[in-house]
């Protein structure tokens, strides 16, 4: 009861900002907007039907890229579990790392300019790339994120697994105002993302507005990888419409999409 009050508390809070308000409504009136219209029967069925294992994927494009990226990736989590576990005794839940792993691989084999990224939450997936973008000694990392305002303070623990030495380098830009404002602070400068990850509002509709908005920022060759399109029938649609090369590779019981435009070695 304790904890239900004060997440009440936290949300009133946040809606009591002009900014966040405005989020807020936005949020409540698309999900009435899509109320009754459940596609994620189908979609997982869809995604499931063609998923492929990540590992061989990655193995069969670049073996020693692969094996980079396992020890990359067990670098993260150990680095990052102990202050998973520290959050969890206060109650705080930001998720998991998901598709670190491939999101890692990408940035590498693709050594991009500009990446850009939706959904930061703890920084899983901002430390991925960072730590990608250090390797390859370029590329600068764009973020979009909207604070869980159902926990205290949230601002604070946006990005709190991306280490000092990859926060301090200069090249990670954190916007946390929701995607439709952060993406006018992002898109308002030449550049080209070679690299893209969406991991922010799962809706049908905000997934189908974000892929076509930013489709003209796309490098013309470059990826884009989508969390839990399980959801609904949203990537599916996508690459149905564009005729865009694919891959699914399903994490934990849920899939991940990767879009692959122009030249890419598909394997």
């Amino acid at each position: 009861m304790m904890q239900a009050f004060k997440t009440f508390i936290n949300v009133i809070n946040f809606a009591t900002k002009t900014w966040s308000a405005k989020i807020l409504w936005a949020k409540f009136r698309l999900r009435l907007e899509e109320l009754g219209r459940s596609e994620a029967s189908g979609a997982k069925e869809w995604a499931k039907e063609r998923s492929e294992d990540t590992s061989s994927f990655m193995a069969g494009l670049e073996t020693d890229l692969y094996h980079e990226t396992c020890l990359a990736v067990q670098k993260i989590v150990s680095r990052s579990v102990p202050k998973v576990r520290h959050l969890a005794l206060d109650g705080i839940d930001l998720g998991g790392g998901g598709s670190i792993d491939l999101i890692y691989f990408i940035c590498r084999i693709i050594k991009p300019t500009y990446v850009l990224e939706t959904g930061v939450a703890a920084g899983w997936s901002s430390y991925a790339i960072l730590e990608a973008l250090s390797k390859n000694r370029k590329g600068y990392l764009d973020s979009s994120d909207l604070p869980y305002f159902r926990i205290e303070d949230p601002e604070k623990y946006i990005g709190i697994l991306v280490p000092d030495e990859l926060r301090n380098a200069k090249n990670w830009r954190l916007e946390t105002k929701g995607d439709s404002e952060n993406l006018n602070v992002f898109l308002a400068e030449p550049k080209k993302f070679s690299v893209v990850h969406y991991d922010s509002d799962k809706r049908k509709s905000s997934r189908l507005n974000f892929l076509e908005r930013i489709e003209p920022w796309l490098a013309d060759n470059s990826v884009v990888i989508m969390d839990d399109i399980q959801d609904n029938y949203a990537f599916k649609e996508y690459v149905s419409y564009k005729n865009y090369s694919f891959k699914i590779f399903e994490y934990e019981g849920k899939f991940v999409g990767v879009i692959f435009k122009g030249s890419f070695p598909v394997p």
